[in-house]
């Protein structure tokens, strides 16, 4: 997760939503984090409370989900 000061949002704003857009951001004030800003796709993901919560060993982790977990893993580094 990127990290960005609350005078970093106010200087430049668009770079935090930019961010945010690919995952989640924190947002800190005097060095403690204090808000996580996040995409609506990710937050409705996140709160869909008609989806089953699911957990796969690399065994049976299905296709999409490997996918997603791998692309997740890359855009960290």
């Amino acid at each position: 997760m990127r990290t960005f000061s609350m005078s970093q949002l106010s200087k430049n704003p668009g770079a935090v939503v930019d961010e945010a857009l690919k995952g989640p951001v924190v947002l800190t004030k005097r060095n403690r984090k204090t808000v996580v800003v996040l995409s609506v796709d990710l937050y409705e993901k996140l709160t869909d409370r008609t989806s089953a919560i699911r957990s796969f060993t690399p065994a049976n982790m299905p296709e999409d989900v490997r996918s997603e977990f791998l692309a997740s893993l890359a855009g960290r580094q």
